[in-house]
């Protein structure tokens, strides 16, 4: 059987570097001619630093998990916490500004 104390440990490595996959997505707003250039800045360079920010702390907690290290379950917590508060401060501003009606297309 294998060891569960290993498993356990890849598990959580793997589920920090997959809540870092989709950060990228708001940090390309910073990018000119990916979004419409007539959203507001101020919701741009919000999104964008947040999920930057978001995305420097999962990695950093995935490299604090894979050392074992003595504050990895915090590190991990304040990452999940920054998270639900950028992800309420981003519906925040996307209700505010209603940016569905923008052209949001990346490709």
């Amino acid at each position: 059987m294998a060891n569960t104390g290993q498993s356990t440990s890849q598990f959580r490595s793997n589920s920090a570097a997959l809540d870092a996959v989709p950060h990228y997505m708001g940090m390309t707003l910073l990018v000119m001619g990916m979004v419409d250039p007539k959203l507001p800045n101020e919701f741009l360079s919000s999104a964008a630093y947040g999920d930057l920010l978001e995305a420097a702390l999962a990695l950093a907690s995935i490299f604090a998990l894979r050392s074992n290290s003595r504050g990895a379950v915090l590190l991990v917590w304040v990452t999940n916490i920054w998270g639900f508060v950028d992800l309420l401060r981003g519906v925040r501003s996307v209700l505010q500004l209603n940016v569905p009606s923008f052209n949001l297309i990346t490709f």
